[in-house]
């Protein structure tokens, strides 16, 4: 079994000198430790100790994973204009541990590609799920593999819902 997490970046400010550096806004720091206490909460929960967060390198990416934890790694193959096909080649989150432990990988990242990879993971095509959902900021989609590779969401949360 294996876990993905995918976690939009919480909401930014628009004042900084290019796109990579932008911080987030107050409001994006509220709603990232409010999603954060959320997904600790459940992980621990779910008996989940070990995970691995990859953020891109985005200040505010890399801001929204702190929130949760500091041992993050950011990875320009998850910058903006990524294409999902590739991230998803890039990750190889499906791949069992060659303990046979549960793997819980959490993705802190930006639209469009979230969007693309949720729709990939379920429905085997990335247009569809661009026009009935997009992630909100801070925005979360859980992601669930079993052992038959079968695909299935247990989770889509914003932060307005907690």
């Amino acid at each position: 079994m294996a876990d993905l997490i995918l976690w939009r970046h919480a909401n930014a400010s628009y004042e900084a000198q290019s796109d990579m550096e932008r911080e987030l806004s107050s409001k994006g720091k509220k709603e990232a430790k409010k999603m954060a206490e959320f997904l600790e909460k459940n992980l621990s929960k779910q008996g989940f100790k070990n995970y691995k967060i990859l953020t891109s390198e985005a200040t505010r990416t890399k801001q929204t994973a702190s929130m949760l934890d500091e041992n993050y790694t950011p990875c320009k193959e998850l910058n903006v204009g990524s294409e999902a096909s590739d991230i998803l080649e890039f990750i190889r989150w499906k791949e069992p541990l060659k303990d046979g432990a549960s793997k819980v990988l959490i993705l802190v990242g930006h639209e469009p590609f979230l969007s693309e990879i949720v729709t990939l993971e379920l429905l085997g095509q990335k247009e569809i799920l661009n026009q009935a959902f997009s992630f909100h900021t801070a925005g979360v989609f859980w992601l669930r593999s079993d052992e038959t590779d079968e695909v299935s969401l247990q989770l889509a949360l914003m932060p307005n819902m907690l």
